[in-house]
């Protein structure tokens, strides 16, 4: 049985912080948000709702990460004034039930993908968040993009795409 949850420890997140690193090749971007162990120590200090984590039978099969921010970090982060790392240091210890999210990444493992598995995922996680009105998002590949699209047909949310 499929199930979406959230993380508890830091072991629960450092598969997902690989998987992350695998698809998007962060620790070679500067521009993007570093799956390091501080980051994990971060998010579950902060707000562990923010990842939502999708198994199978105790299998990692991917997860969705994003966080709640303010509209302005994330306008300037959406027209390229941050990083996104940057935008992650702006909205940590922030308040949580802001109106505006961070959709930061969406990964299913390859051998999962094309079952809805990324929609169900990233549709929980938003779920998490009843105030949020606005989800900003980077789509850094085609799938994503079309994640996107996808999510804007089934969600009564704003989208904003990076510029």
């Amino acid at each position: 049985m499929i199930r979406v949850w959230a993380p508890k420890s830091a072991a629960d997140l450092e598969e997902g912080a690989a998987l992350t690193d695998s698809a998007f090749d962060a620790t070679h971007d500067p521009f993007q948000l570093q799956p390091t162990i501080k980051t994990v120590e971060e998010i579950l200090a902060w707000c562990p709702k923010s990842v939502a984590l999708l198994s199978e039978n105790d299998t990692l099969l991917g997860f969705a990460f994003g966080w709640p921010t303010s509209e302005k970090s994330l306008n300037d982060f959406l027209y390229g004034s941050l990083t996104e790392q940057q935008l992650w240091d702006d909205s940590i210890g922030g308040n949580t039930r802001s109106s505006t999210f961070y959709l930061s990444a969406i990964v299913i493992k390859p051998a999962y993908q094309r079952r809805g598995l990324a929609t169900k995922v990233a549709t929980e996680l938003l779920r998490r968040f009843p105030d949020v009105q606005t989800v900003g998002y980077w789509a850094y590949t085609r799938e994503g993009g079309a994640l996107m699209e996808k999510l804007k047909s089934v969600l009564p949310i704003e989208f904003k795409a990076r510029a």
